[in-house]
């Protein structure tokens, strides 16, 4: 089950469930806009512009920054890119994410407000 993830595989859970799918993740991690998120994005991004303590998360004993960064970064190329986030556990993403990231519910359609002006009234702009 949930508990028994570890490392990465306990933060993409919860990346998941937040972002719902990996280019959402990565989007909201590359604050630069650089197309490259770096080890001091990852974990300024994760704190604060996501809002994890990711530390109390992984529950590994600190510091624990670099050896989360990387279980993303397997090519060792010291940043991450779009596709490291999809790579690592694809199967977590799968399970607990979504598509269609933020909304996909057919509830949630946009209806434009209808003119509540009756025919023949007078327009602001006429009675002045």
């Amino acid at each position: 089950g949930e508990d028994a993830l570890q490392g990465a595989a306990r933060l993409v859970l919860v990346l998941a469930q937040i972002c719902g799918v990996p280019r959402m993740a990565y989007l909201a991690l590359d604050s630069n806009r650089s197309g490259r998120v770096c080890m001091s994005e990852f974990d300024s991004g994760l704190r604060l512009r996501i809002g994890l303590d990711y530390e109390a998360i992984l529950g590994m004993p600190p510091p624990v920054l670099r050896s989360l960064f990387k279980e993303f970064d397997v090519r060792r190329r010291g940043f991450l890119a779009e596709e490291d986030f999809a790579r690592c556990r694809p199967d977590i993403w799968a399970a607990y994410g979504r598509e269609g990231w933020p909304i996909s519910a057919p509830e949630h359609r946009f209806e434009p407000p209808r003119s509540k002006t009756p025919e023949g009234s007078r327009s602001l702009s006429a009675s002045q």
